[in-house]
């Protein structure tokens, strides 16, 4: 259940784009996501525009789904700790997708696993060359 909000905090807003730019970095779509966390497409556009807040659980399914901890998904991977840190929970969430020897991760049972493992990878790399997308 998400609570939709009269007029988008500038809260809601960071958030939602935040959400909107995991998901861009991972390569996965909308509707993707929605299929994966059991949201629909519509609640997760609403959410990405600020429009509503997700619940608890709702936070918690995205979260588990993208890998990343709640407060990594309500403050941004990047606020968590220094670049270094942010390159190194991206290169562990990669992990959760894809293993270094290639096999699948814990997370690496739905499609495009492989494909969001090295682009966590590559946003890892950046950062720690100091350009963060």
């Amino acid at each position: 259940m998400t609570r939709q909000a009269a007029e988008p905090s500038s809260e809601l807003a960071a958030f939602g784009a935040r959400l909107r730019r995991l998901r861009d970095r991972l390569g996965v779509s909308q509707r993707w996501l929605a299929r994966e966390t059991g949201l629909t497409s519509g609640a997760l556009s609403f959410i990405e525009h600020g429009k509503c807040c997700p619940s608890a659980e709702n936070l918690a399914r995205l979260a588990d789904v993208l890998g990343v901890t709640m407060d990594e998904l309500w403050r941004g991977v990047e606020r968590c700790g220094s670049s270094r840190d942010a390159a190194v929970r991206l290169r562990q969430i990669a992990s959760r997708y894809m293993a270094d020897d290639g096999e699948p991760g814990d997370l690496g049972f739905s499609w495009g696993w492989r494909t969001i493992a090295e682009r966590l990878r590559g946003v890892a790399a950046e950062i720690e060359k100091g350009s963060t997308p």
